[in-house]
Parts: structure tokens; sequence; C-alpha cells
């Protein structure tokens, strides 16, 4: 990643870039494009190497360990890949790769969140605005889950075999009309049925949703009455649960 020592007025390895690694002269000469190799645009990259800076980063090393981590993550590869890419060695890039993700976790609560009362509308409204249907105008939230791939663990390995045939945790989340996350909830073993991973999840045990969102149960498929309860039942899995308008644009009726 780096050339030459610098202690005491003599060169050091952090003083230069190392500009025979590829990744790096992609990001630095400015120009390319970022997303083959990190997934995101150049203009993302740059805010979120932003975000997570602190007083305490100085120089290019933050701006190298956010890339390390983004590589990581785009990637979906090893440890070793990773040094091999950035010419470093695999220790560091396990500590950066934990560092970066711990800053990352700092900035949950205050990226993540769901829209206080006043801007429920105009929520609904850009919903409406991409549906091109007044029926979407009440919903808050368009909520979905993935299964994320992971090595199983040597007990209860069957509990993570999902019906997709690979073992998996569970992440759910839910976004807006802008495609930025308003919840997520991530940890259930990948043979839980998703409407099982809603109902035990914060956003439907704390009737988070009925407080500030109720128009979103409807969405989901869970009536949004003043008398509604966390412990009411709840069937069927999300995809069935979805409303969508009838023929003349008005009343949402379940997706067959």
């Amino acid at each position: 990643m780096s050339q030459h020592l610098c202690y005491r007025g003599h060169p050091s390895q952090y003083c230069r870039l190392n500009l025979h690694v590829p990744v790096l002269v992609i990001y630095f000469d400015g120009e390319s494009d970022l997303r083959p190799d990190f997934r995101l645009s150049r203009l993302t990259v740059a805010h979120l190497i932003q975000l997570l800076r602190s007083p305490l980063d100085h120089g290019w090393g933050h701006d190298l360990e956010v890339l390390v981590f983004l590589f990581w993550m785009a990637s979906a590869t090893s440890y070793r890949v990773v040094s091999r890419a950035f010419a470093i060695p695999r220790s560091t890039v396990h500590d950066i790769i934990h560092r970066v993700t711990e800053k990352v976790l700092r900035l949950k609560n205050r990226l993540i969140f769901f829209p206080s009362a006043d801007q429920l509308q105009t929520t609904g409204a850009g919903f409406e605005r991409l549906a091109g249907s007044a029926a979407f105008a009440r919903v808050v939230g368009s909520i979905d889950g993935c299964h994320i791939r992971i090595k199983p663990p040597s007990a209860d390995a069957q509990c993570y075999f999902n019906r997709k045939l690979f073992h998996s945790i569970q992440l759910q989340a839910v976004c807006d009309h802008q495609c930025q996350f308003l919840d997520i909830f991530v940890g259930y073993p990948g043979s839980v049925h998703d409407a099982r991973v809603l109902k035990n999840s914060p956003l439907y045990v704390k009737n988070y949703i009925h407080l500030k969102a109720s128009k979103f149960l409807e969405m989901v498929g869970i009536p949004a009455h003043q008398n509604h309860s966390p412990s009411s039942p709840l069937t069927g899995s999300l995809s069935e649960t979805l409303l969508r308008p009838d023929s003349t644009g008005t009343t949402p009726r379940p997706v067959p």
C-alpha cells in the first residue's frame, strides 16, 4: 500500500503511496469509475469517507482504511484476497475491517430511523408518485428481507439452512421512496419464516409502526386499528400480504 520507512526524518512506510497497487491508482486518479471494485460511485465513497472521519484522522490513512473495508464488502472475499489487492498484511486487513465496521455501526442510529409524523406525508407522496396511484399515498415504507450467506455454526446448523438451499442469517429492511433505510433487523437463522422475523423484530414488538406509521401496517397486511396489539396473529409471508391498487387505482388489494 505504501513505500519506504520514515522515522526521525527518514522516509516512512506511511509517507508515500504505492501507486503500483491498481485499486489505489483507480481511486487517486480522481476520474475512474469506482463501482466495479467498490460497488459505490465516487461521490458516495467520498461522502462515506467524510462521514467516518474523526478529528484524530490525518492524511490519507483514513481514506485507505475505508477503501479496504469497501473492497472487502463489495467483493465478499477473504482477507487473503484483500491483502493481495492492497499489498498489505492479512493481520492489517483484519484490524482495518474491524475498526471501520465499528465506525459504521456508530452511525446507525444517526442515519437509519423512521420519519417523524410531520415527514410521513412527504414520504407517502413520494410513494404515490412512484406508483402513479393515489392508493399509495398512505404508504410510508417498503419492507423486504434477504438472506446473508454464512458458514454454518457447528451446533444447530440445520436451523440456518434456508429455502434457497444454503446457510444464512436474515436481514429485514424497510426503505422509503428514495431507497433510504428506515429500519433494519438482522440475525434470525435462515430457516425462520419471514413473517416470524417481522413479528419478533423491534419494529413490530415495540408497536413502533403503529405509533408512527400506521399506514405501513396496512402495506404489509397487518390491520392498522387503534386497538391493534403486537400479540395479534400474523400469518403469511410478506410477499403474500403486500398490497397493490386494484384496477380503479384507488383501493389496495392483496398481491395474488
